[in-house]
């Protein structure tokens, strides 16, 4: 037990036990069992205002402790463990969660996590979600060396919060005039229409007249959202933003850590079905042998062709999504809008991680498919 690295846990995990007389065998499972987070507990909230309320719009940072299933401090010494945070996609008011949403422990502080510059959109009750990512190519936290470099694995809940944001004073005269990035519906003319997708990534809205009395309240309000709006003679209002202001506000087309990397950059999870390779019919009728082999030659030569088709229709079509949202989320096209610099950081991280995902995914593919033909011509080779 003391020449075992970790011999502290396992005279836990024994004491756990509660058990007069320890086995080999008791000994044994404890030798082999991983560390795991039990618990998290929120030790520290820092805001803006040296206050312990967190307000909406206000940036602020949550330290939490870690601890496994003994009640011990949870410690990840090589940062196998990549934690990160977000919140519940129906709540009622659409906020999201902007900031530095993930990291790993502190170092200098075993069991500790840090979420540092953390914005909270809008006010209201919100479900705060705790996930952790553990790297692939890991053994859990026993491990030796470190396993920075590996690939992530997808995100696992580990715990959850209810948070209750306050309502800015200061910025409260603008949250009700979300219903222009919410409810707004463009005008039915074509041409119209035309014109302001040729503006990509500008977007045009329009708010009828049935809605005057909060057009003309929400016109001035809008400005300080980075919202050029102007209410017409009859009443209606008309704005104008950059695409990916009404995500940040209302949470719809925002990249979220939980989502796939198909998801993130915007396409159907149904188009990854295009990269699956057809199979040539293996019935071989042995009274025309010649015959029926040329035809297997031609069938899984068109097969191969087929397949590389729809791998090359697949990374164009990868390659347009994420260009697409690079237009939406680059941070140099930003510039000037400094209230939006943190989530559009993080929007922009995820979309070049998906895409970098995705483009793996498909040269591994496309290296499988040349195996395969390489290893099918030698195996017709051999035979011959």
């Amino acid at each position: 037990i003391c020449a075992h690295a970790e011999y502290a846990s396992v005279l836990t995990c024994l004491n756990s036990a509660n058990k007069r007389m320890i086995s080999v065998d008791d000994v044994n499972k404890c030798v082999h069992t991983k560390q795991e987070i039990k618990t998290i507990r929120v030790k520290k909230i820092l805001t803006e205002d040296n206050g312990i309320e967190i307000m909406a719009g206000k940036r602020f940072s949550l330290h939490f402790e870690l601890l496994d299933q003994y009640g011990r401090t949870f410690l990840d010494p090589h940062q196998e463990f990549l934690f990160s945070a977000s919140l519940n996609n129906n709540n009622p008011q659409g906020a999201v969660l902007w900031g530095i949403r993930s990291n790993y422990t502190n170092p200098k502080i075993p069991g500790m996590l840090e979420l540092n510059s953390l914005v909270i959109s809008q006010s209201g009750e919100v479900d705060f979600k705790i996930f952790i990512n553990m790297r692939t190519g890991t053994s859990g936290t026993s491990s030796g060396g470190s396993g920075k470099g590996n690939a992530v694995s997808g995100p696992k809940l580990v715990d959850l919060f209810r948070l209750t944001v306050l309502e800015d004073p200061v910025v409260s005269s603008a949250l009700p005039c979300i219903y222009l990035l919410q409810q707004t519906t463009c005008p039915l003319n074509s041409n119209t229409v035309s014109e302001w997708e040729s503006e990509f990534p500008r977007i045009r809205s329009y708010s009828p007249v049935s809605n005057y009395l909060r057009n003309v309240l929400c016109a001035e309000a809008m400005t300080g959202m980075h919202v050029n709006s102007f209410v017409g003679v009859q009443g209606d209002l008309w704005a104008e933003y950059r695409l990916g202001v009404d995500s940040l506000w209302t949470g719809v087309g925002m990249p979220r850590l939980e989502m796939s990397p198909m998801e993130r950059l915007g396409l159907s999870t149904n188009a990854e079905g295009l990269i699956v390779s057809d199979h040539p019919d293996n019935d071989k009728n042995p009274r025309n042998k010649d015959k029926q082999d040329k035809k297997e030659k031609k069938e899984k030569s068109n097969a191969l062709g087929n397949t590389r088709k729809r791998e090359r229709a697949m990374q164009k079509e990868i390659r347009r999504a994420y260009y697409r949202k690079s237009l939406q989320w680059h941070p140099d096209r930003w510039a000037g809008m400094g209230m939006y610099a943190l989530p559009v950081q993080a929007a922009f991280e995820l979309i070049n991680e998906a895409y970098n995902s995705l483009t793996n995914e498909e040269k591994e593919s496309a290296a499988s498919s040349k195996a395969n033909e390489n290893a099918g011509t030698t195996e017709e080779a051999m035979f011959e």
